[in-house]
């Protein structure tokens, strides 16, 4: 094979990928637009649910979590080790619960990390020390399902809901 040859295969499993990743992303985030549903309809819409990178994650939360030292801390050491790419922000989400009453109070319920060809997509959480990877649309779904049954989680978005 030629130089280019090579080029192309590269680029297009480079393009493959990305699609890959995409279609990840895309289920995570109507997973979590099913999920803001559920939680508004539950709450009488005092809840919102937002799935945001860790930069945001850690804008929205740091007053009010002091285990987002840790995060930043860990996130800080991640990001030099990788050089700092924004890709690897995009590819670890946070599932936020935020109280629309007083839009300074948010939790963080659990993360969601993609991997860079699409799955497995890992679940940590909500509970600490607590992940799963998933290798297929159905068992992201239902892992989704179990964390959001999480008495952590109804104890979060309670607390969120109460003025």
């Amino acid at each position: 094979m030629s130089a280019a040859e090579d080029f192309d295969d590269a680029i297009a499993q480079a393009l493959e990928r990305g699609q890959r990743h995409d279609e990840a992303m895309n289920l995570v985030k109507g997973l979590t637009n099913q999920l803001a549903q559920s939680v508004a309809k539950q709450t009488g819409g005092a809840v919102e649910i937002v799935l945001v990178n860790e930069e945001d994650a850690q804008t929205a939360i740091h007053k009010f979590n002091d285990a987002m030292t840790e995060l930043a801390a860990h996130s800080g050491a991640r990001r030099r080790r990788l050089g700092g790419d924004s890709e690897d922000r995009q590819s670890r989400q946070f599932v936020l619960a935020r109280s629309k009453q007083d839009p300074t109070a948010s939790r963080i319920l659990w993360e969601v990390e993609i991997d860079h060809d699409g799955f497995p997509v890992t679940v940590r959480g909500p509970e600490e020390g607590h992940a799963v990877s998933c290798w297929t649309d159905d068992d992201l779904r239902e892992r989704f399902v179990a964390a959001a049954g999480s008495g952590l989680v109804g104890r979060k978005i309670a607390a969120l809901k109460t003025p």
